[in-house]
């Protein structure tokens, strides 16, 4: 179920103007988005460890600029048994895992993680492994069920209701809310629905992260 809500969640990045009412004129304003974009989902399901995912946020919390990397800073928040937190700074949407520069991981009341850089090519290994990460460029592939008024706990929406080319299930998008997406289902029931969004987003990490030690090293120094 993890695998399929942020499928559908992490990449579907779509602000366009629906009153064109094409899917084409739609996906081509993926990542028309400002700093402090966020929204937050309800879900029913479980993730494929058996942890209960209650809550899930997708949000934009910074912006890096200059250096030798810059971008956003884009952040998933997952509240299961306890919060779950990764932060990637990407250049834009939508965005390749080869694209992520940083990343920084937190898990309940451990401390934040910056990802070293030698470790970094495995985790978008792994990233790549999640069909998620192909949302973006097939969304204008994906297939137009209609046109419907949705209504969630964040309020009512007009929504263009697609099926995703992946076949994992169907999305209602709107131009009102960041990130475009109001609901997804999968074919196997499971559901997450809009129950707030803003522009004023700020990090769910407030403490300075430290470098996660390598295999076979101990100890951990302060990131930059």
């Amino acid at each position: 179920m993890m695998n399929r809500m942020w499928t559908a969640g992490l990449l579907v990045c779509l602000p366009g103007a629906l009153s064109a009412q094409t899917l084409a004129e739609v996906c081509s304003s993926v990542g028309q988005l400002d700093s402090g974009s966020y929204v937050t989902y309800e879900l029913e399901g479980a993730s494929p460890t058996g942890q209960q995912i209650s809550e899930m946020r997708f949000a934009l919390v910074g912006q890096e600029t200059g250096g030798s990397a810059s971008g956003f800073w884009y952040e998933f928040r997952a509240m299961a048994e306890e919060a779950i937190i990764v932060q990637m700074l990407v250049p834009g949407f939508p965005f390749d895992p080869a694209d992520i520069q940083s990343m920084v991981l937190k898990s309940g009341d451990q401390p934040a993680m910056k990802v070293p850089s030698q470790m970094l090519g495995l985790v978008r290994s792994q990233i790549e492994q999640n069909d998620m990460a192909g949302f973006g460029k097939q969304c204008a592939e994906s297939e137009v069920l209609g046109t419907e008024t949705v209504s969630v706990p964040a309020g009512q929406f007009s929504c263009l209701h697609i099926r995703t080319k992946m076949g994992t299930g169907e999305v209602w998008i709107s131009q009102d809310v960041p990130f475009g997406m109001v609901k997804a289902r999968t074919d196997t029931g499971e559901e997450m629905v809009l129950t707030e969004y803003g522009y004023d987003a700020v990090s769910s990490i407030t403490e300075t992260p430290v470098e996660l030690p390598l295999p076979g090293l101990s100890g951990a120094g302060a990131a930059n």
